[in-house]
């Protein structure tokens, strides 16, 4: 089995141009955010989750 072998791998992967896979992951955030914001905006947004409450205990059992 050679040593270091996912080292190489991971340092070809396409995540390094972007700052990491954080740096990608924010991004994408970031610009479903935005198209999600400009559909609110006009209205045509799904009312699905409309007066739906949430609780949150914290628990992931």
């Amino acid at each position: 089995m050679r040593r270091g072998g996912w080292r190489r791998r991971a340092e070809n992967d396409g995540w390094e141009k972007w700052g990491g896979y954080m740096a990608a992951k924010v991004q994408k955030l970031e610009e479903q955010f935005r198209s999600d914001a400009a559909l609110q905006k006009e209205g045509t947004a799904s009312a699905i989750f409309s007066g739906v409450a949430i609780y949150v205990n914290g628990y992931t059992g």
